[in-house]
């Protein structure tokens, strides 16, 4: 089970604690989802904590953004092509 500030994987349990008062709820954030009664980890990051109980992965993602010309032609005609033969 990670706690907050520990370093989580996908697939990672992790433990929340019970909401303080019936009136507020916990708020599952991005990186984390809920399975039947844990919460399990779907991003790599540090887990982290704000009050009253909301709950996320600190996590650097980028999106690939390929540029044109950027990756070969599938086939190999095209392949080689490309590397001048």
């Amino acid at each position: 089970m990670a706690h907050v500030g520990d370093v989580v994987l996908p697939g990672d349990e992790i433990a929340v604690a019970d909401s303080p008062d019936d009136k507020s709820s916990i708020v599952i954030g991005p990186g984390l989802r809920q399975n039947l009664e844990t919460v399990v980890a779907t991003k790599p990051g540090v887990l982290r904590f704000r009050e009253p109980a909301v709950y996320w992965v600190d996590c650097h993602q980028k999106r690939v953004r390929p540029a044109i010309h950027s990756f070969f032609a599938p086939g190999p005609i095209r392949y080689l092509e490309r590397i001048g033969q």
